[in-house]
């Protein structure tokens, strides 16, 4: 995820941001909550003129298939759930979460493109979103919605091999990183409606996520390449 500049190159520093987007697939305790999900990244790097370079990552994750049903003690046998006109609402379930990391990476070779390796620590957020179209349904609403929505707080490790990419011009400057992400989470409140009463979950994510970088400023060169 973090570019390099090796012997037999440009040897300078340079400060840009990455813009990444991928899948992951749902392993351990977060397989028994969520399915397949997407991940929309942004992060900012420093590439020092050694071996190694720097991030801070904000990820934003979505999915849409939830395999908790926390609302099911109000069903009807036939698994509808009525609103407060009488008739039955249109709910969806839906996944959001949030991670916030730090790490570094380092070139693996002497070529210009080559393989990475890196990795990253910070905290990571898991909610369930209750969405209702109709608005039609108020169990899950207002104060009762920590009830219902899953949340959990965590400490989240992750391994980042991967491959990059740059052309000799620079003009592309692109990564393919595999994410494995292990993560360490508690639900914020305990709740009769949650099917699951872990104290402690392990949440395990693999994924992959290709990344764009734009240079912002190289130090020692006046011209920057985008």
């Amino acid at each position: 995820f973090l570019n390099q500049f090796m012997p037999g190159h440009s040897q300078t520093s340079v400060i840009g941001l990455n813009f990444g987007y991928g899948y992951s697939i749902p392993l351990a305790d977060l397989s028994t909550r969520y399915g397949g999900h997407l991940g929309f990244s942004a992060n900012a790097e420093y590439q020092s003129k050694g071996r190694f370079s720097y991030m801070i990552e904000w990820r934003y994750i979505f999915g849409t298939t939830v395999k908790s049903d926390v609302l099911a003690p109000f069903r009807q046998e036939d698994g509808l759930l009525i609103g407060i006109d009488g008739i039955a609402a249109d709910l969806y379930y839906r996944m959001r979460g949030q991670s916030f990391t730090i790490g570094m990476s380092t070139g693996l070779g002497k070529k210009r493109s080559k393989p990475l390796l890196g990795a990253a620590v910070g905290p990571v957020f898991y909610k369930t979103v209750i969405l209702d179209d109709n608005r039609s349904y108020i169990q899950p609403t207002g104060v009762y919605e920590q009830l219902y929505d899953q949340r959990t707080t965590g400490f989240l490790l992750k391994v980042m091999p991967g491959y990059h990419f740059i052309t000799d011009n620079e003009l592309i400057n692109a990564k393919l990183i595999f994410d494995i992400g292990l993560g360490f989470s508690k639900f914020n409140k305990s709740s009769p409606y949650n099917p699951i009463q872990k104290q402690s979950l392990n949440d395990v994510s693999l994924g992959m996520t290709a990344y764009w970088f734009i240079p912002l400023k190289k130090f020692g060169e006046t011209e920057i390449k985008f």
